[in-house]
């Protein structure tokens, strides 16, 4: 349900031109709905999680890890879009390993939490990344259009100095330098 919301809005977004009219206020709704649909996937580890015994399905850790790092691939433009996904969904299996009181639930829970650090750090590069990258261009566009303006202006002003060369500035007639 809450992917189809989401996919329906960015559907109205698109029909409406809302990404170029007011993108900041489109950015917010698809994080507000990555974070939505990241609070509900966190409810799986809790879920899964064997109260009686202590100990949390193993598979689950792996695909909730899985679904986790594909969010992060598929943002890597807008951090905060997939650190709303994940965050949540790692939160609660780091949660739900260290309050096991297992040792080896407890480090896997440790490592959840590292990996959980990791992939924040690598969407922020990521989106760094990204922006340098989209400057970078702006700025190569700019000097493009700066060089093609400045090329214009250096023709234009190679065309007076011939006619000044090549002409009498009194009478206007082409002088003896045309004739060589």
């Amino acid at each position: 349900f809450i992917n189809g919301a989401r996919y329906a809005f960015l559907l109205v977004c698109k029909r409406y031109k809302l990404m170029r009219r007011d993108p900041d206020r489109v950015l917010r709704a698809l994080v507000a709905g990555a974070l939505v649909s990241g609070l509900c996937w966190a409810g799986i580890p809790l879920f899964f999680h064997d109260a009686a015994s202590g100990t949390y399905h193993g598979q689950i850790f792996f695909i909730i890890t899985g679904v986790a790092a594909g969010a992060m691939i598929q943002s890597t433009a807008y951090a905060r879009h997939a650190i709303a996904f994940f965050g949540p969904v790692l939160l609660a299996t780091v949660f739900t390993f260290l309050q096991a009181g297992d040792m080896l639930q407890t480090i896997v829970g440790i490592n959840a939490s590292m990996l959980l650090m990791l992939m924040t750090r690598a969407s922020l590069k990521s989106e760094a990344a990204y922006v340098a990258s989209q400057n970078a261009a702006l700025t190569a566009t700019s000097l493009a259009r700066s060089l093609s303006q400045a090329n214009r202006e250096i023709q234009s002003k190679n065309g007076r100095l011939e006619v000044l060369a090549n002409r009498d500035p009194l009478t206007g007639l082409v002088n003896r330098s045309v004739f060589h």
